[in-house]
């Protein structure tokens, strides 16, 4: 079987489904990502080569038209639609990017309220890995950055340590007493430092967990006896196929 792994593949079902632009997504990583998508379609250029003349060449103008008509296609399908609704008016792909950029680059308060409140409310699920979650919440302070909000190092540190599930509660409790006693404002008990120490407490649960499945399984009793239906050994009737 043939797989297509160009970058449109890669990378564009995405865009029109889980990560289309909304004001909740970081504008500059969806641009690099749609970007990936025009170039290989061969078709960026016409983001900033304006529309041939009337009077030009039948073929270059047909061809760039075309071109165009791919590019602004695939900047709408990455939208969500409310979003859609508000900009597919739009002529030219040129004119379409021109106009998301001005207004998903715009300081905004409105969008910092948005992005903190999402930011400091965040919480990880039980069933999620550590990994993934301290991934998404550096994600969200980047997003913060990009509306000119800086996020410290040590504020991160601190919101990291909120974020956790309730259940990490006693072996958090030596991370914040060691960032307490610190007072020489040494880095290493910075983000890195908690960071490294969520991924070894996350390492430390999944092994306890996988551990406490396998003694579950062990506990299960076990049927020594022979099945009433087919005779067979070491198995309930109820487990029998019957059909």
């Amino acid at each position: 079987m043939d797989f297509d792994t160009s970058l449109s593949a890669i990378v564009y079902p995405e865009l029109k489904t889980t990560h289309r632009l909304d004001f909740g997504l970081n504008f500059h990583i969806w641009r690099d990502k749609i970007d990936f998508v025009l170039v290989d379609n061969k078709v960026d250029y016409v983001l900033t080569e304006q529309k041939p003349p009337e009077n030009d060449v039948a073929r270059h103008k047909q061809q760039w038209l075309h071109d165009d008509y791919t590019a602004r296609h695939l900047i709408l399908g990455a939208l969500t639609d409310h979003i859609y609704m508000t900009y597919q008016k739009h002529e030219t792909a040129k004119s379409l990017m021109d106009a998301l950029t001005a207004t998903f680059t715009k300081p905004s308060m409105t969008k910092r309220m948005y992005k903190l409140k999402r930011y400091v409310g965040h919480k990880m699920a039980e069933d999620k890995s550590v990994n993934e979650h301290i991934l998404e919440m550096g994600s969200m302070a980047y997003d913060l950055e990009c509306e000119g909000l800086k996020i410290p190092d040590e504020v991160q540190a601190v919101m990291l340590m909120n974020s956790v599930p309730d259940s990490w509660d006693e072996m958090m409790t030596p991370v914040r007493l060691n960032m307490d006693l610190d007072k020489s404002g040494d880095p290493d008990m910075g983000l890195d430092r908690v960071s490294s120490r969520l991924r070894a407490i996350g390492v430390s649960k999944e092994s306890f967990w996988r551990r406490e499945e396998d003694e579950a399984k062990q506990r299960r009793p076990h049927f020594n006896g022979h099945c009433h239906s087919l005779g067979e050994y070491g198995h309930h009737r109820a487990h029998c196929n019957m059909e």
